[in-house]
């Protein structure tokens, strides 16, 4: 994809009583957001699904407040078919990693002691011809696009009799996503087998097009157990040979499934700490580690890819948490338990949609460093 960016993102960094630190110079990584702006554009029927992505433009969003140069997020726009659609914004949350990536420099000359709160503004200024450094995912068209075949199934009838998981993590801008029960049940006693280990597997299934409306909604209908995989106490990788053996299991299956993201295991790393530790330490309760996000932004860089974490804390049963793509960053969102009687797919015509293989700022957002 082809992204077309003509500002410069800084933050202006202060202390929290408000004396100016420095300015920060941002370099975000614009593709994930476009991958997911170009989602949304698609379940709002504004573009083509069977469209190759065209070029997209990376606009600014003033801060209505503080007025620009100050910007509270971006728009990504693409050549819509319905020119009354103008987008999604993507908020300053979309900064945040770009932000901390460029604090370090702050606690490195002393300006900022590591771990000291600073609060930080984004404000935008013109690009140049002497601009060193293209922002990443800015320009760049991308290696490799992978064609898609949105299947037409009524949405309504996956909602019948399904439940939701994970409610509290239900948001109105994800994409809806349904999973059959014996996917849960085969990923948690693989799970419940492995001990101190990690360990994980494959999510496939289909995206579908709503027969009754534009919306898109992805269904899991298997796991692949990744058998091969590079695992131990605290990581796991996908090796080629991993990625060999799922490759094999499709082809045997045989059913045009796709991949649509993965699965893993975090065992129950407090097992051998006392309880008034336990209380206190991170490692006690469900977390995506920053391992974890990078191994799903570099291999699950698809909008429509999720994850599912099942972590061992101690407790009769393991938890279930789901992670996906929103406004650019990995966060966690929702999903339907499909009704065991929806367990097959509906055979209706299939439509082309080619797409890439690939959160905003606050007036003034107080960030940990």
């Amino acid at each position: 994809m082809i992204l077309v960016n003509h500002h410069r993102y800084l933050a202006e960094a202060s202390d929290s009583e408000g004396r100016r630190l420095g300015d920060l110079m941002l370099n975000p990584d614009f593709a994930p957001a476009a991958e997911w702006a170009h989602l949304q554009a698609v379940r709002n029927d504004a573009v083509a699904a069977s469209a190759h992505y065209g070029p997209g433009t990376i606009e600014p969003v003033i801060d209505e407040v503080l007025g620009p140069p100050f910007v509270c997020g971006i728009r990504i726009r693409f050549d819509a078919q319905d020119p009354a659609y103008q987008g999604a914004i993507i908020h300053w949350r979309f900064f945040q990693p770009s932000v901390e990536e460029s604090a370090a420099r702050l606690v490195r000359n002393g300006a900022l002691r590591a771990g000291e709160t600073f609060r930080h503004r984004v404000y935008i200024l013109p690009q140049t011809e002497n601009d060193p450094v293209p922002t990443a995912g800015t320009d760049v068209e991308s290696e490799e696009t992978v064609p898609l075949k949105l299947k037409r199934a009524a949405i309504v009838r996956r909602l019948d009799g399904a439940g939701r998981l994970c409610p509290a993590a239900w948001n109105d801008l994800d994409f809806p996503l349904f999973v059959k029960p014996e996917v849960l049940a085969e990923a948690t006693a693989l799970a419940q087998s492995a001990g101190e280990w990690e360990i994980g597997g494959i999510l496939v299934g289909y995206l579908h097009r709503d027969t009754d409306s534009p919306e898109v909604y992805a269904e899991i209908t298997a796991q692949i157990p990744a058998a091969l995989a590079d695992a131990g106490h605290t990581y796991l990788g996908f090796t080629p040979q991993a990625w060999a053996a799922v490759s094999d299991a499709l082809a045997l299956r045989d059913l045009q499934e796709i991949i649509l993201g993965w699965w893993h295991y975090h065992p129950f790393f407090c097992r051998h700490c006392d309880l008034a530790r336990r209380h206190h330490c991170l490692l006690s309760r469900p977390f995506f580690s920053r391992d974890d996000q990078e191994l799903h932004r570099v291999v699950f860089d698809t909008a429509f890819s999720v994850a599912l974490l099942l972590s061992d804390i101690g407790e009769a049963s393991l938890c279930c948490d789901w992670f996906g793509w929103r406004c650019g960053a990995v966060e966690t969102r929702g999903c339907y338990l499909l009704n065991e009687y929806h367990s097959n797919p509906d055979d209706h015509p299939t439509e082309s949609h080619s797409t890439a293989t690939h959160t905003a700022n606050a007036r003034e957002h107080p960030h940990e460093q």
